[in-house]
């Protein structure tokens, strides 16, 4: 396999997922984002004026980069 593709989808926004792509013949990663219609980002999330598609979008990609350096993290300890 000269590519691998790491799926995550969003458990509470069903229409984005986040995929992480491994390419070994050319030592590539790439991290994207897939989403069924763009983010509005009109107005930036605040807890006076939340914009749940915007955070939603935010949490979901730093939870998925946090485990990917958990994980290559402890990987350089074992």
């Amino acid at each position: 396999k000269q590519t691998q593709y790491i799926v995550v989808l969003n458990a509470n926004n069903l229409d984005m997922f986040a995929m992480l792509s491994l390419n070994y013949s050319t030592e590539q990663t790439d991290l994207c984002v897939v989403m069924k219609e763009p983010v509005m980002d009109d107005f930036k999330h605040s807890p006076e004026k939340p914009n749940l598609p915007l955070y939603s979008l935010q949490t979901h990609v730093e939870d998925f980069v946090n485990v990917c350096c958990c994980h290559v993290w402890s990987s350089m300890i074992l």
